[in-house]
């Protein structure tokens, strides 16, 4: 029925009130406004040290790990048992055998036995089992940094088991209405609670912030209704919604207002829920839960890092997997450091800080330019192609060679974008987790190894991947076409020397399907002549006709490797991004002709990258 407002003054309390849910509503409303960051990313470290760009913001996809809230399952089998309970509140139906017994000495929480909480018993014990078990299993692993919050904050440690019914104690939890994390936090009152939300980090995910978040919450809303069933209803319906209908229907406490036809069934069942699960998770074999594999107790270091570090990187310092580098920073849902945090501390696996302290310092980014081809489509344009890539108009025109803008349709573009690798120093830099580098044997009296043509295979990607020039590898392979090539043909390659796992994230301009991935760089092997090792290090912008080569030069017993070979010598040129056939023969004051020839190319097709001989043997 209509509540009559015998005063002005109680209507605008009531609206206040109602304002104030949106702040303080736990689980129960989706957002409206978003209100996200338009932050660029920022650059991960450069081989200096210094900070270095990386991909644009539209090429870093959101990494789409959250999961369906557990709390959320069954709802049907729940909406029936509580349909059929009778009476709320009272314990007019004969509860469960298993109760027998009951101690409420045993709980901080108040705890009744009433025709709610034993449907939930029932439910949990049956049509639920498995999943209450899940919930069980996972309990142990964030329990005791709960506790010890509630603790601290002199709050029932039983309210632990809150977060057991709103997300089956899982950090990735979203439910339907857009709640997040351990604690389901709407975006609106999380940012109330202090919590972080952007495009690089939500910390409704953050398992300790959202903890202490949820603990203040809590707290707040006990010091406002004196009562913990009214607190706890409140924490998912907000507080404007209960306290309306204590005033509403003059009501004394939850159970009096449940059974008026007032509160949402969510709000309602949310109470008898968490009694139920809190008797039987305190004594889990009396309800019949035996044999439950209980996980460890969360448990990291701290590792500090600069901005804009990927993940990929931090696990390759940590010497474990990113997918645990993940699992343990599950707010970083862009799997990269924030670009606005200065320093942070990112969670990595106990026992491994020292091991990846020294292994930050030995930590080094690479810059390269990679193509991606596309197919003009009829009536597509070259400023078309430019805006859905994110490149220049000059940059796709010295890429491709072409003098005119005008597209064929049919014809294939290279669209460059850049991909920046994380490496572990050089071979003669000590590391301790074997994990980090792998050293492929070679055998004593061969330098060569066989390669088998799979689909995808190009001349110019095999003799990247093996350390080689183009023609190097058609030097090698007498029979081998720079045109074309067959799938299952074996070509004869470089033996590489040794193969270090690197992380690496890839800016392409156009939001990639999966930005970060690691991949094996070769690292080149090197002659026995002199004393000198130089390490090259080329960065193509992909958007500008410019290249930069910082060439540094280390001591070694081996003498210089074949790439220091080709910077240092006069005969060799290193190719630019955008430069063609012509304009390197013009600077060079020879013929095109001249340069397929000592190169034994059989088209004007060159890349960035490519190193070419300019004068005669």
């Amino acid at each position: 029925m209509d509540f009559p407002f015998p005063h002005k003054q109680f209507a605008h309390l009531i609206a206040a009130l109602a304002i104030s849910a949106l702040l303080f509503s736990g689980c129960a409303r989706t957002d409206s406004n978003p209100e996200l960051s338009t932050t660029d990313p920022a650059p991960p470290l450069s081989d200096d040290g210094d900070v270095k760009k990386i991909a644009p913001l539209a090429s870093l996809e959101v990494e789409d790990d959250l999961q369906p809230s557990e709390g959320e399952i069954g709802i049907e089998e729940e909406i029936k048992e509580l349909n059929e309970s009778g009476t709320w509140g009272k314990q007019d139906k004969e509860p469960p055998t298993m109760v027998d017994g009951f101690d409420k000495s045993k709980y901080d929480f108040p705890v009744v036995l009433n025709n709610q909480v034993s449907a939930y018993l029932k439910l949990f014990q049956g049509e639920q089992h498995d999943m209450f078990e899940r919930w069980l299993a996972r309990s142990t692993k964030y329990l005791p940094m709960i506790k010890r919050e509630l603790t601290r904050a002199k709050l029932p440690t039983d309210l632990a088991y809150l977060s057991m019914i709103e997300s089956g104690y899982t950090p990735t939890a979203k439910s339907s209405a857009g709640a997040v994390g351990l604690w389901q936090f709407m975006r609106e009152t999380g940012r109330q609670y202090t919590l972080l939300i952007d495009d690089y980090i939500d910390e409704r995910r953050h398992i300790e912030k959202s903890t202490k978040a949820a603990v203040n919450m809590l707290g707040d809303l006990y010091r406002d209704f004196g009562d913990w069933h009214l607190a706890v209803a409140a924490y998912n319906g907000g507080p404007a919604r209960v306290q309306n209908g204590l005033s509403r229907f003059d009501a004394k406490d939850f159970w009096e207002l449940a059974n008026e036809q007032y509160l949402p069934l969510e709000t309602k069942r949310y109470v008898p829920k968490l009694i139920a699960a809190i008797i039987i998770a305190k004594d889990p074999k009396k309800y019949g839960f035996n044999d439950i594999s209980y996980q460890p107790e969360f448990n990291s270091d701290r590792l500090t890092v600069k901005a804009g570090l990927p993940l990929d990187a931090v696990a390759l310092v940590s010497g474990c997997d990113v997918a645990t580098i993940k699992s343990l920073n599950p707010e970083l849902h862009r799997g990269v450091i924030p670009p606005n945090c200065g320093r942070y501390l990112v969670r990595i696996p106990a026992g491994k800080k020292d091991l990846a302290n020294r292994n930050l310092a030995l930590l080094r980014a690479v810059r390269d330019t990679k193509y991606r081809r596309h197919v003009v489509k009829r009536r597509e344009s070259m400023t078309t192609v430019c805006r859905n890539y994110g490149v220049s108009r000059t940059a796709l025109l010295k890429v491709n060679n072409l003098r005119s803008a005008r597209l064929t349709p049919g014809r294939t573009l290279l669209i460059p974008y850049t991909v920046t690798s994380y490496a572990l120093g050089n071979k003669s830099t000590s590391v301790d987790d074997k994990q980090m580098i792998a050293t492929a044997p070679s055998p004593a009296n061969d330098t060569t190894t066989t390669h088998t043509v799979a689909k995808g295979d190009t001349l110019v990607g095999i003799a990247r991947q093996y350390g080689m020039s183009q023609r190097q590898l058609l030097a090698l392979n007498r029979s081998a076409s720079a045109k074309k090539l067959r799938l299952g043909q074996k070509l004869k390659v470089n033996q590489p020397e040794q193969t270090t796992m690197v992380a690496q994230i890839s800016a392409e301009p156009q939001a990639s399907k999966k930005i970060i991935r690691q991949e094996n760089v070769k690292t080149v092997a090197t002659s026995k002549q002199t004393d000198d090792k130089v390490n090259i290090i080329a960065t193509l912008k992909a958007d500008k006709s410019k290249t930069v080569i910082a060439a540094r030069e280390t001591k070694s017993e081996r003498g210089p490797s074949k790439f220091a070979r080709y910077s240092h010598d006069a005969d060799w040129y290193l190719v630019k991004n955008g430069e063609t056939i012509w304009s390197i023969a013009k600077k060079h004051k020879v013929s095109t002709n001249q340069i397929k020839k000592w190169n034994n190319l059989k088209s004007n097709d060159i890349h960035a990258g490519l190193r070419l001989r300019v004068s005669e043997a």
